[in-house]
């Protein structure tokens, strides 16, 4: 709405508004206002958003300004925020600061109002007399300095909020007279409409320089003060030559404006209004100017009209010049906001970057250094297993030839075969042994006798029971079972140097130095090394094995032997050690090999899975431990180095991690839609 153009159309007071569906709350902001701004602005409180909206219309088309508006968050008809959003986008409240009287709010609540730019404040509940006086006077005074056409320094000086708006008034008073006296120069400045503003400058000083009988210009080097900020105006600066900066001070910090916006005329804000300089004036250039008291500028307009004509004008042109040129700035300041916005997520992406750089170069270096050091102690092992293993075998070759050259019985030389052929027996087939010969012999210490002498077939063992009646059969059966512990002991030596032989092939190939991207890598070879090498933690743990025809990977065999290892490690986790682990593999994609990790745990929370592949993210209640929680996001760059991606689909009991490789022949392409990692 326009501002009025006369003093007879001058508003009423100032309008604060509160409303709170509160009563008592209501009434006591009401009171605190009234006695605050001592009648000098008046206080309607209302009880919701449409009696609000009502009083805001009516004070606009009254045109009573509204500086301030408090709205409770806890409205009958909704919430606060959404009536301050509401506001923000109505012409009546377009002006008015906006305030939020609430009690502490969950963090985040706000962002939306504050970054429509529909909250200026917040009045906290329980509020102090003290700290609604300070957070009125300094939203009053916010309204008024942008809400004057042009910077008032009178706002300046009060320090309560009586006095504020006594200033506010006297501020829109004389805004009002020199509406007025604009209007009746309209008809007179408006001869000037088709001028351009160096000719109407050029005009008003010819004019003036007749008026006051041609004086001599001053000379001003460029840089000089003309005035300072502060300083007491006497009179006023004609610049007829060179261009004048104008520059405030704001927190220490020098505000320079465009020279452009200084215009002709310096000081005379300052002198009409008897107040001091609000900018300091430097000469840019070198200057030549007049300085004129204001006595002599004064006589010299009541006595040529034609200079009255082209003052005002020149005047009224550079006031919209530093209007113009204070939207341009709001304007810059609103573009760099934004820039310094989007500067400051590059910049937190580009930390978010460096620290998973920084966490995969700390876990290469850790996985180098153990793959050395599993390298060493594999290379210290194998010659020593070498003569092992020979060992095994030439004692199990010389205890056989031995007992023959000794001429030893055809049933020790049998116990001793038995030993080196025999699988280990479970404690239940024990017992059912034991059970079947003594049954058999009617002598449950015989029939002991024979178990221990690895004599389990109830036949044989009662015919050898004839063959030793009559003789010392305890005897013979105690050297019978000494032989078959010694056919057992070369069997478990050899068993247990051949397993040892596995273990160690297993660390040489799964600690291998990078070799880097390699064609023709099998990944059931590095699954069965990942497997065999975590078997002390799958002894409860039930491993199944269902291996699809794959191709051959292009890949870094080093770099998946980690992810299988991660992934392995999580799913035992996730069981608490015991329980079923599933290993897959196909190619449900031409050129695609599909590994997943299948495990039988409790699942994921939904409210995780989006997360897990974060940094430092762990679902395991604080505690950290294999992989430094940071497991998950490493085989995930690993996948993607590998030119492949890994994918989680979880459910309660079942959880599936599923990595997707190129095969040797691929192109390097990802595969296309998005295939179910549940599918068997």
């Amino acid at each position: 709405m326009p501002p009025p153009t006369s003093p007879s159309d001058a508003p009423h007071r100032l309008l604060l508004l509160v409303a709170s569906g509160d009563a008592d709350r209501r009434e006591r902001l009401a009171s605190q206002l009234r006695d605050l701004t001592r009648g000098e602005a008046e206080v309607v409180a209302v009880t919701d958003a449409a009696p609000a909206l009502d009083a805001l219309e009516s004070a606009w088309r009254a045109g009573q300004p509204v500086p301030m508006m408090a709205v409770d968050e806890d409205l009958p008809s909704g919430s606060g925020r959404a009536l301050l959003l509401t506001l923000h986008r109505h012409p009546s409240a377009e002006a008015t600061r906006k305030l939020l009287v609430a009690e502490l709010l969950p963090p985040g609540s706000l962002n939306e109002t504050l970054n429509a730019g529909a909250l200026q404040g917040r009045l906290t509940v329980p509020w102090a007399p003290d700290e609604l006086e300070a957070l009125v006077f300094r939203t009053v005074r916010e309204w008024a300095l942008a809400a004057l056409p042009t910077p008032d320094p009178t706002l300046e000086v009060p320090r309560d909020l009586p006095a504020l708006l006594e200033a506010i008034a006297a501020a829109r008073h004389r805004m009002l007279v020199r509406a007025r006296e604009l209007k009746l120069l309209k008809r007179s400045f408006f001869v000037n409409r088709g001028l351009s503003d160096d000719e109407v400058d050029q005009a008003m000083i010819a004019e003036l320089g007749q008026a006051l009988g041609h004086p001599h210009p001053t000379r001003i080097p460029a840089g000089t003060v003309v005035f300072r900020e502060g300083d007491v105006v006497e009179g006023i600066w004609v610049i007829l030559d060179g261009s004048i900066s104008l520059v405030q001070d704001l927190d220490g910090e020098e505000v320079v404006f465009h020279s452009h916006t200084a215009g002709r005329i310096i000081g005379l804000l300052a002198l009409a209004t008897r107040r001091r300089m609000f900018f300091s004036c430097r000469a840019d250039t070198d200057v030549t100017a007049w300085k004129v008291r204001f006595e002599d500028l004064d006589a010299a307009l009541q006595t040529n009209p034609m200079l009255s004509v082209h003052f005002v004008t020149s005047l009224i042109r550079s006031l919209a010049r530093r209007s113009r040129r204070a939207v341009d700035l709001q304007a810059d300041v609103k573009r760099l906001n934004r820039d310094l916005a989007e500067e400051r997520n590059q910049l937190a992406e580009a930390l978010r970057n460096l620290k998973s750089a920084q966490t995969l170069l700390v876990e290469s270096e850790k996985m180098a250094v153990l793959g050395q050091l599993v390298a060493g102690v594999a290379h210290e092992l194998n010659n020593p297993l070498a003569a092992i293993l020979r060992a095994a075998d030439f004692i199990r070759e010389d205890v056989q030839r031995m007992l023959e050259a000794c001429g030893a019985e055809a049933d020790v030389q049998a116990a001793v075969a038995r030993g080196l052929a025999e699988t280990p027996r479970t404690t239940r087939e024990d017992r059912a042994l034991r059970s079947a010969l003594t049954r058999r012999l009617k002598d449950a210490g015989l029939a002991e006798a024979m178990l221990r002498a690895g004599v389990g077939d109830p036949d044989t063992a009662e015919r050898l029971a004839r063959e030793l009646r009559g003789r010392d059969d305890r005897a013979h059966l105690a050297r019978l079972e000494r032989a078959l512990n010694l056919g057992r002991a070369v069997r478990n030596l050899q068993s247990a140097s051949g397993r040892i032989r596995g273990l160690v092939d297993s660390l040489r190939s799964y600690a291998q130095p990078d070799p880097g991207i390699q064609t023709g890598i099998d990944v059931l070879d590095g699954l069965e090394d990942t497997v065999r090498l975590f078997g002390h933690q799958l002894r409860k743990v039930e491993v199944v094995r269902d291996y699809g025809e794959v191709a051959r990977v292009a890949a870094n065999p080093a770099e998946l032997n980690q992810i299988w290892t991660n992934l392995i490690t999580n799913a035992v986790e996730a069981m608490g050690g015991e329980g079923t682990l599933i290993l897959r593999t196909d190619a449900p994609e031409p050129g695609w090999v599909r590994v997943r990790v299948e495990d039988r745990g409790p699942g994921i929370p939904p409210d995780h899975l989006e997360r897990i592949f974060e940094l430092n993210f762990t679902t395991r209640k604080g505690r950290v431990d294999f992989g430094l929680g940071l497991g998950l996001a490493i085989c995930r760059n690993l996948a993607d180095r590998n030119r492949g991606r890994i994918e989680v689909a979880s459910k309660p009991g079942c959880t599936v991690f599923s990595v997707w490789l190129p095969a040797s022949d691929a192109s390097g392409g990802r595969p296309d839609g998005n295939p179910n990692p549940q599918g068997s």
